[in-house]
């Protein structure tokens, strides 16, 4: 099983893009100890994560802007071959230097898509595991469909990703609190109006927040 997993997470992720970090290559080592270890080589890049950056301080609108627009273009780039990443968060997001200029790439893409097999039990009913039925996705982030338990397409990426841009404009996430309690708003409350949070904030970020609630379901 593990073998055909990582040959489709291989054919699935040779994806050229700028603002993907690509996989290279994907095997399988049975001489270094008694069970077989499944690996995937990716290149190293040289840099901090888009966490370290919002904890920098607050990021200007167009640079939030910029680095959301380069992340939606990672996005679409691996939708086009008909895949999901599953776990768009700023730790999946790393900030490297490219001809002196600050380019974000989503990291992460092929251990998010190897943890999806058996992605099929209700979180909100069954605390995940990591043996079977389990939620890919980091809580503040994660979709109201992965939350269900119900079927995933690029959508759940673009959810996560408007959670990130809100971060980015306003310092923290939508939802806060534990960790069932954050997969409940995710499904049923509507995210609070940036400048609800952030006073400075100016409004043009809310038509955000009208978009993001309109990706809620129930």
């Amino acid at each position: 099983m593990a073998t055909v997993l990582f040959g489709i997470v291989a054919d699935s992720i040779r994806v050229d893009c700028l603002h993907v970090v690509p996989v290279l290559d994907v095997g399988e080592e049975r001489e270094a100890c008694d069970e077989p270890l499944m690996y995937l080589v990716m290149p190293l890049i040289v840099g901090a994560t888009l966490r370290t950056t919002l904890l920098d301080g607050p990021i200007p609108l167009l640079r939030a802007s910029r680095l959301a627009g380069q992340l939606l273009a990672g996005l679409a780039a691996l939708h086009r071959l008909g895949a999901i990443h599953r776990d768009v968060k700023p730790e999946s997001c790393l900030m490297a230097q490219v001809y002196g200029r600050e380019h974000l790439r989503l990291a992460d893409f092929g251990l998010a898509q190897a943890m999806t097999v058996g992605l099929i039990a209700n979180p909100l009913a069954n605390p995940p595991t990591s043996s079977s039925g389990a939620l890919v996705g980091t809580a503040a982030y994660t979709s109201p469909e992965q939350v269900l338990g119900s079927a995933l397409d690029e959508r759940s990426d673009v959810y996560a990703a408007g959670v990130v841009l809100y971060e980015l404009l306003v310092r923290r996430t939508p939802f806060r609190g534990a960790h069932f309690d954050l997969l409940n708003a995710h499904v049923h409350a509507a995210p609070p109006l940036p400048s609800s949070v952030a006073p400075q904030a100016a409004s043009c970020y809310h038509a955000l927040t009208r978009r993001l609630a309109a990706l809620m379901v129930g």
